[in-house]
């Protein structure tokens, strides 16, 4: 994430509409590796691309090496780097030197809330040990029938109290180490037929007892809640991170109060039933999500340098539709102030800074 450079005790009223819509989106403009690629990228589209390639950065060491350095360039807001580290199958980190954990069905197979937290405690102290302070983690769908294998083994299991359980205990596990927790796919994508990272997928209505790992994990403390791209015709016929009805349910009956995050719109699965990449973004501000995730700022794949380009050029965009709605009227300020003060606390909570202490684990690791 990037900002310009602020002081310290940067608020939302020394933050111009520009800037603040730029805080909602992620991955932001910084170069957290420094390069000849990112120079050649900066001087070709005026941004960083805000992410870490595992092509570049090789190793836990690479990685600590890397966030100290751009933690160290920041002069605004902490540094806030986010990752998928669920644990079994889905791990941005998965270099040999870092321990890899069962996934979330193996944990709901134990049904053990003590071993879900110690689960969430260990990835959260490794993923701090490296300057990666906030998880896209943990997934609270039920695996429920039919249940596709995009959520799979992801899931803890079908029982709704037993998930319910299992991932409040892993968000306290993983805050615990100082690591945002990430409850997602709100509101659920047990059920689902189809994998939404390549349909649109929806049901007709939630399963029983569908909210409650999500309401476990809000009661647990989780500082984010990740809305999901499928559709609940019974809530509204449109896709949930688009939904006002949907936002609503999560913030009043769940009483949650931290950051909603978007799923990663940057799937044309996602945004194209909402016409493009851009007038998703907008959809979902407007319905109350207060970060768009294009993607994670730890990246498995390899982007050629037209790539990163084309992905610097598709964020500018976004950023500028978001502000056109704005202006426009489509956005109120309103809205868009309580996102970025949503926004700013989360930072300030998780986000390293120069000074920031890390934990004795992490001299091991140090290049």
């Amino acid at each position: 994430m990037v900002l310009r450079s602020r002081p310290t005790g940067v608020g939302l009223i020394e933050m111009m509409l520009r800037d603040q819509v730029d805080l909602l989106v992620r991955p932001g403009r910084q170069s957290l590796v420094p390069g000849s690629d990112e120079a050649l990228l900066r001087q070709e589209t005026g941004s960083g691309s805000g992410r870490i390639g595992k092509n570049t950065v090789t190793s836990a060491a690479g990685l600590r090496s890397a966030t100290r350095t751009a933690t160290g360039a920041v002069s605004g807001l902490p540094l806030l780097v986010s990752a998928n580290q669920e644990g079994g199958r889905l791990n941005a980190l998965d270099w040999p030197e870092v321990a890899q954990l069962p996934g979330n069905m193996a944990l709901g197979a134990t049904g053990n809330p003590v071993l879900a937290e110690r689960a969430g405690a260990a990835i959260g102290g490794q993923l701090r040990a490296v300057g990666t302070t906030w998880d896209l983690a943990p997934v609270c769908d039920l695996a429920d029938w039919p249940s596709h294998s995009a959520v799979g083994t992801r899931a803890f299991g079908s029982d709704p109290e037993q998930v319910a359980r299992l991932a409040g205990a892993f968000v306290r596990g993983l805050q615990s180490a100082g690591v945002a927790a990430t409850a997602k796919h709100f509101p659920g994508l047990g059920g689902v037929a189809v994998d939404p990272h390549h349909a649109a997928p929806f049901v007709s209505e939630l399963r029983e007892g569908a909210l409650l790992p999500f309401r476990a994990a809000v009661q647990a403390g989780a500082a984010c809640v990740m809305v999901g791209s499928h559709t609940v015709r019974a809530i509204e016929d449109r896709p949930a991170l688009a939904s006002r009805r949907m936002i609503a349910l999560l913030r009043d009956d769940l009483g949650f109060g931290g950051v909603v995050v978007s799923e990663n719109l940057s799937i044309p699965a996602v945004h194209e039933p909402l016409g493009g990449l851009a007038h998703a973004a907008v959809a979902a501000v407007a319905a109350g999500v207060d970060l768009v995730m294009l993607d994670s700022e730890i990246s498995r794949g390899h982007q050629s340098h037209p790539e990163r380009v084309a992905a610097a050029r598709r964020r500018a965009e976004v950023v500028q539709a978001l502000v056109d709605a704005v202006e426009a009227g489509m956005i109120g300020r309103h809205r868009i102030a309580e996102a970025v003060e949503r926004v700013l606390a989360l930072h300030r909570r998780f986000g390293l800074g120069p000074d920031t202490p890390l934990p004795e684990w992490a001299r091991c690791i140090d290049p």
